[in-house]
């Protein structure tokens, strides 16, 4: 059983348990290996350095469930329950990037946010606020045309309403009236990975559409 698994299973077996015992914010240590493309190597860095992050929030994860003893590794329920336990990067620290044969290696240490598992549903900016680097990072090579330093990533990880408004604003324009825009805001939210299941017309439209922000 994955990581993933786990984490559902937990929420299965003991969500006020849970709820009640993860830890706002664990320290990990992480790597991230990619293939090296050595014709665009700050792409490579880049594309490693945000596996490192990915990896940093699973294992941050990890380390949550096992804190709770499972025994039981029999049972997969990921396809029929949701977990909203999630994981953010508070800040992080590169400790080491190197290439080593046809890989690009990223070691870091960072501290992640973690959001318990709960009955209410998350909001939107709930939601946001653990959205995955990997996700912010195909957003603003889309809104710069390039691909994004870290200091841009860290900063828009931030603060993510901003870019994901002027996101939307420009995929609005190349589709011009071809698609409603209900149809492309529920697009945007899946490709972000929000659940807008409870979630009504008006928070989307707060959301995305600029100068409707809070």
């Amino acid at each position: 059983m994955n990581t993933k698994q786990l984490v559902v299973f937990a929420a299965l077996l003991c969500p006020s348990l849970c709820a009640a015992d993860t830890p706002q914010t664990v320290s990990v240590t992480a790597a991230g290996m990619v293939l090296n493309n050595p014709s665009e190597p700050a792409q490579s860095r880049q594309r490693s350095l945000i596996e490192a992050q990915r990896m940093a929030v699973e294992k941050a994860i990890g380390t949550t469930v096992k804190a709770h003893a499972l025994v039981d590794k029999s049972i997969l329920v990921e396809s029929t329950i949701n977990t909203q336990t999630a994981g953010r990067i508070r800040q992080f620290e590169i400790l080491r990037q190197w290439i080593d044969g046809i890989w690009i290696k990223t070691i870091i240490k960072a501290d992640v946010d973690l959001a318990d598992p709960i009955e209410d549903h998350l909001s939107l900016h709930e939601q946001l606020s653990h959205l995955s680097p990997s996700k912010m990072f195909g957003v603003l090579t889309f809104v710069n045309g390039s691909t994004p330093s870290d200091y841009e990533l860290r900063q828009a990880l931030q603060d993510p309403v901003p870019q994901i408004q002027v996101f939307y604003s420009k995929l609005k324009g190349q589709v011009s009236k071809t698609i409603p825009d209900t149809l492309l805001m529920e697009s945007v939210s899946k490709q972000l990975g929000l659940n807008t299941d409870h979630v009504n017309l008006d928070e989307l439209e707060i959301l995305f559409m600029t100068g409707r922000s809070n």
